[in-house]
């Protein structure tokens, strides 16, 4: 029986292993207090790869006005959902969008494989510092000189199609990782059941 225990024990740490491993590779961000010039906010998570590419991401924009400019004024903007999900097929990725080679240190999403900026939904993050590597704080700020901005090709173009970022970054934290605790929590009761029953 004490050996049953050891092989169940040895099981689970395997299998703990075998799953949590890879996802270890990836750090996931949190957006933090990123706001746009219309006092909304833009709140989500993304994930990257060692080298700073985009992994996954849900991000969620609330519904607003665009900035006006010179020539074109305000419009209102509605609320959008960017996740990898439901966006595959649609919406295309793309990184390192300041090509600094310094790693990358910018995303963005748009729904055109051309990068003009006719008939486009384009949401774009560029960051102080490369994601590649995250600093020792976990925090990277926006890049906040109008680079950072939501495109809404829906609206007319007599008005403005964008606000901008104004505020905000991206801070690491911990992947959730539920189905890791659920397999977790059965190899903990298969060990315990195997102990009640020696007893």
């Amino acid at each position: 029986m004490r050996v049953m225990t050891r092989l169940i024990s040895a099981a689970a740490v395997a299998t703990l292993v075998g799953i949590s491993t890879p996802a270890a590779a990836d750090t996931f961000w949190n957006l933090v207090d990123v706001t746009f010039d219309d006092d909304t906010v833009v709140t989500g998570w993304f994930s990257t790869d060692i080298a700073g590419n985009i992994q996954q991401y849900h991000i969620e924009t609330v519904a607003g006005f665009t900035v006006a400019t010179n020539s074109l004024p305000s419009a209102p903007i509605s609320a959008k959902v960017y996740d990898m999900n439901s966006d595959f097929g649609s919406r295309t990725t793309y990184g390192n969008l300041s090509g600094n080679g310094a790693g990358a240190d910018s995303w963005g999403l748009q729904n055109s494989v051309d990068n003009t900026y006719a008939e486009v939904d384009m949401i774009r993050f560029q960051f102080v510092l490369p994601m590649s590597s995250p600093p020792a704080d976990g925090y990277d700020p926006l890049e906040l000189s109008g680079i950072n901005y939501q495109i809404d090709d829906t609206i007319q173009a007599t008005s403005s199609q964008q606000r901008i970022i104004v505020s905000g970054g991206a801070l690491v934290f911990g992947a959730p990782e539920p189905a890791t605790m659920s397999l977790f929590a059965t190899a903990l009761f298969g060990i315990g059941l195997v102990r009640r029953r020696r007893a």
